[in-house]
């Protein structure tokens, strides 16, 4: 049933076009609530977007009364959008009609579209770099390799950086992890582990000491950066760590 649709991600909504007229309850307008909005979010639970729809109108902003093949749906967002979250918005099941009462499926989508986000980086797959392009920025930096994650010896526990804490020179940003490792034969031996490493002005280079289990594997390993004294003012990065690869520190796209 939708056919297409349009967003503008300024503005904060996106159009939807469906191939015939549409009717919410008894056959009257639409509302919001039968609309889902999906939001696909970079850190999980350590990502603290959120996304609402507001209203629905037609495109002109007007109300509906029923029986559009165009409608716009609008959306409010809370939080801090981060480099690769998402937006879908789907159809609530059961919920939209069609002039012969037929009801959408919960798979109507409108598609999904990125979001603007408040901090944005580059990433360098050569020499796993990160640099910050927007909002969070190092003027100057100290070339100190910081302990970011790893294991002590066999049996003891895992060691995260899971507090802020400053890296580079002036104006210094705050980095942090998000705990726990799927795999706990990882690293072995103290000294070991993941490292973040500020190189240049708003660069920061990731390594792994080279002690690690041949076959570890970590689809999702969370960075975060923050600002030195705005936490709001932050992005995180999803990395994966395969001991097994040319490259062993990656990101998820």
């Amino acid at each position: 049933m939708v056919l297409d649709s349009v967003m503008d991600s300024e503005k904060g909504f996106i159009d939807i076009t469906f191939s015939e007229p549409v009717y919410g309850d008894s056959f009257g307008p639409l509302g919001k609530e039968d609309f889902i909005p999906v939001l696909h979010k970079v850190g999980e639970a350590y990502n603290n977007s959120t996304a609402t729809i507001t209203n629905i109108t037609r495109v002109d902003g007007s109300s509906l009364v029923g029986g559009e093949t165009k409608v716009r749906v609008h959306l409010n967002y809370s939080g801090t959008t981060i480099q690769g979250d998402k937006i879908e918005v789907k159809s609530a099941e059961n919920s939209i009609l069609d002039q012969g009462g037929n009801t959408t499926a919960s798979s109507e989508t409108s598609g999904v579209y990125p979001l603007k986000p408040l901090v944005t980086y580059t990433w360098n797959d050569e020499n796993d770099t990160i640099t910050f392009t927007s909002e969070l920025s190092m003027t100057t930096y100290t070339n100190v390799k910081l302990k970011i994650a790893g294991s002590q010896k066999s049996g003891d526990p895992n060691v995260f950086l899971t507090t802020a804490k400053p890296i580079g020179g002036d104006e210094r940003i705050k980095i942090s992890v998000a705990p726990g490792w799927d795999n706990d034969a990882f690293f072995g031996a103290t000294g070991n582990g993941i490292f973040a490493q500020a190189i240049n002005k708003n660069t920061v280079q990731f390594t792994a000491d080279n002690k690690y289990g041949a076959s570890f594997i970590q689809d999702h390993f969370y960075v975060i950066f923050e600002h030195l004294t705005d936490p709001t003012i932050k992005t995180i990065i999803d990395l994966n760590i395969d001991s097994g690869a040319g490259n062993i520190i990656r990101i998820n796209n």
